[in-house]
């Protein structure tokens, strides 16, 4: 028996002398099966260097044009104008950044998690490749309030600097400033839920997320429980087409706060009042935090909407997707700006106007309400920031440069109040924090 099993030992020793002595002669003369495996080591490579070269969070080009260009420079609102999203020449890594009217670039912050968040990824981090932030807030003194999608929130200094950071993998999407330097904001976390009828049911359970000025979680509200209580759960099943199945019944997407120099604007409204969007059940509500009653909702003017804004006289506008499931939303015309007046009981489409062209983001997008009266719309899935008169005449527009065919989403933009000389004297340690002074707000 010891011989056979040294007979054994000595042919697997053969085999893997052979193996190795024919290993080198076949890479020295380039033998059988060198070549072949050099091949495919090469397309590997290749197909590893094209994905990675290739922009993240994006689609197909909508436009046979790019950067930035002005139609009626007289009409445009002064400012420079925030953009959230992955930039080639920073190697796709994410970033908000400030661009003046012409598209150069006047300030950035680097958004990516991984510069954030250092401790929570590993070497394997660097092979990840991050969304540009959903949300972001900019303030005065140019710290920057930013909402990793779910990783964090973060507030960042002038200078990209990290002030406090609050690992919080369930906060998603955009909010506002509260009181006292607070931020509502939406979240979720996936479980099993016990609400009559979805027992057992895993979902995306939605949450109002309340940080404080610190970065300090103060409150948690969910939005399922917000439903019940006020008799609204008919809407998951009256107009979710998909939520039982893959779990996300509602889809938080803004939280907006109704700052006190409105609120008298809007009867029945009070500062402090959310006005939040659900995407899966198209609806729009506002919301006292305190008592959790429901003071209005709308579901019928939109089709899978985005960013509602309290925009003053008693009107609400929201960026309407108004998804269709067509290529760049040929059945129903395109995305809107719809306003609704919830006492009046009235609805008008803001945009498109019989003066401007159409525009279309299957999801995502934005807008938001200029002091001179022009929009800014965000058609996120084509990479492209517009302003745009009353009337619907384009005023400005700015395009990311497509690549591969390929242009980087826009998760976001908003027209500051800032020059380039402004944003050259922020002071990295200037460390203020704007609060609203009014004692008699809600949070």
């Amino acid at each position: 028996m010891k011989s056979l099993s040294c007979e054994k030992v000595w042919v697997f020793a053969s085999v893997i002398l052979f193996a190795f002595g024919y290993g080198y002669i076949a890479h020295a003369f380039n033998l059988f099966p060198k070549p072949y495996i050099e091949r495919a080591l090469n397309q590997a490579t290749a197909i590893s260097t094209a994905v990675r070269d290739l922009p993240p969070n994006s689609d197909p080009v909508a436009y046979n044009r790019s950067g930035a260009r002005t139609p009626l420079p007289d009409r445009r609102q002064p400012g420079l104008t925030a953009v959230s999203s992955n930039w080639q020449d920073l190697d796709w890594k994410p970033a908000v950044r400030l661009l003046d009217v012409k598209g150069n670039v006047i300030h950035q912050w680097i958004t990516s998690p991984i510069k954030i968040f250092p401790s929570l990824y590993g070497s394997f981090g660097k092979l990840r490749r991050f969304p540009p932030p959903f949300g972001f807030h900019l303030y005065p003194n140019g710290d920057l309030l930013v909402n990793a999608h779910d990783v964090g929130l973060a507030r960042l200094d002038a200078c990209g600097t990290v002030r406090w950071r609050l690992f919080q993998p369930d906060t998603h999407h955009s909010g506002s400033p509260g009181r006292n330097g607070s931020f509502w904001l939406p979240g979720g976390r996936i479980e099993k839920i016990s609400f009559p009828g979805l027992e057992g049911f895993k979902v995306d359970h939605d949450l109002i997320v309340r940080v404080s000025k610190r970065g300090e979680v103060t409150q948690k509200i969910s939005l399922l429980d917000i439903l019940h209580k006020n008799d609204l759960q008919d809407r998951i099943f009256r107009t979710n087409s998909g939520g039982l199945s893959d779990g996300d019944l509602t889809h938080l997407n803004d939280v907006e706060r109704l700052p006190g120099s409105l609120a008298s604007e809007y009867p029945g409204f009070e500062a402090g009042d959310l006005l939040l969007s659900l995407r899966e059940i198209h609806s729009v509500l506002v919301l006292d935090p305190d008592t959790r009653n429901v003071k209005w909702i709308e579901s019928d003017s939109f089709i899978r909407q985005h960013d509602p804004d309290f925009i003053g006289n008693g009107w609400i506008g929201v960026f309407d997707n108004h998804w269709d499931g067509t290529l760049r939303g040929r059945a129903l015309g395109g995305s809107r700006v719809v306003a609704v007046h919830p006492q009046l009981d009235s609805t008008r489409v803001l945009f498109p106007t019989p003066l401007s062209d159409t525009l279309y983001s299957i999801t995502a997008g934005r807008w938001q309400q200029l002091t001179n009266g022009n929009m800014l719309l965000t058609e996120s899935r084509a990479g492209r920031v517009a302003e745009f008169t009353k009337s619907g005449r384009l005023v400005w527009e700015w395009i990311h440069a497509p690549h591969h065919s390929l242009v980087s989403e826009v998760y976001g933009a908003e027209r500051v109040d800032a020059t380039k000389a402004q944003v050259e004297k922020w002071n990295c340690s200037n460390d203020t924090n704007p609060a609203n002074s009014s004692s008699s707000e809600k949070e």
